[in-house]
């Protein structure tokens, strides 16, 4: 997505989900109501070609989350930041383990795409997408975990996203 976010301080009311994998399926099943039911319903700003929305919900481990608006909607969530590639690899291994276990038992099916990004080509974009082959009544929306580079910063950024389709 070549979007970074940044660290900030989040003071609204917001759901707090203690288990990860019970946070991204409740994401998850709000995805075709346009996740009303856990962003807060006016837009906090708009940003680039999109609206940004504040989450109403917590996933655990996450720095910083939101809701954006552009092409549809989506969840974006900053779960590490590092000034080294190297201080992510056990965040990202750790995550890739978590939402497998979470997702495949949900008719899931993980896929990988290579990281174009120079010096993140051991990072490969991961994929959670319906496996339609498995269920004749595939569950909603899909998850990506990547790993981006923000110039500006010089960090390195974990961003785990979930799309409403």
């Amino acid at each position: 997505m070549g979007v970074t976010l940044s660290v900030l301080t989040c003071t609204s009311a917001q759901a707090q989900i203690s288990d990860f994998c019970d946070a991204v399926s409740t994401i998850l099943k709000d995805g075709p109501n346009q996740f009303k039911n856990i962003r807060h319903p006016d837009p906090e700003r708009s940003g680039g070609n999109g609206l940004v929305y504040k989450s109403n919900i917590n996933v655990p481990g996450t720095i910083i989350s939101r809701f954006v608006a552009s092409m549809g909607m989506f969840y974006e969530g900053a779960l590490k930041q590092a000034p080294t590639s190297d201080l992510i690899k056990p965040e990202y291994d750790r995550i890739i383990a978590e939402l497998n276990e979470c997702l495949i038992a949900k008719g899931y099916a993980m896929r990988s795409a290579p990281n174009y990004i120079k010096g993140l080509e051991s990072f490969k974009k991961i994929m959670f997408m319906p496996d339609f082959k498995a269920s004749a009544t595939p569950p909603y929306g899909h998850v990506t975990l990547e790993v981006d580079f923000n110039k500006e910063s010089k960090q390195y950024t974990l961003i785990l996203y979930i799309f409403q389709k």
